[in-house]
């Protein structure tokens, strides 16, 4: 588990950072890093704690992030203005799928870099 605090994003940005240069996956740092930092600042507003998994799937990456709170994400408008709101709006201009499920004590919310992604 991680505390929901500032750090987290920056070390959820370290974590996919080492698994994808374990995994000689250079290309795909930028957008997993970025994806890990909005789900992250996401389920911080919201959960008392969290938790970040990081997977391979055949040339894709998988990231998962689990936190307490039952709130489901929501898309913003992205307006220019809004301080927040265009998190998962970056979520899904990068990664080539992102979704969500409700599990015990919580919710996951993950996207998968990969391939398709822009």
């Amino acid at each position: 588990m991680i505390a929901p605090n500032p750090r987290a994003a920056r070390a959820a940005r370290l974590l996919v950072r080492a698994a994808l240069s374990d995994w000689s996956l250079p290309h795909l740092v930028e957008d997993a890093t970025l994806v890990a930092t909005e789900l992250v600042s996401n389920a911080i507003r919201s959960a008392e704690a969290i938790s970040l998994e990081v997977s391979l799937e055949a040339g894709s990456v998988r990231v998962e992030v689990f936190d307490t709170s039952r709130e489901l994400p929501k898309k913003g408008e992205g307006r220019l203005l809004d301080e927040h709101g265009k998190g998962l709006l970056l979520v899904e201009a990068l990664a080539a799928d992102w979704g969500y499920r409700l599990v015990r004590g919580g919710k996951v919310v993950w996207a998968r870099c990969g391939p398709a992604s822009s």
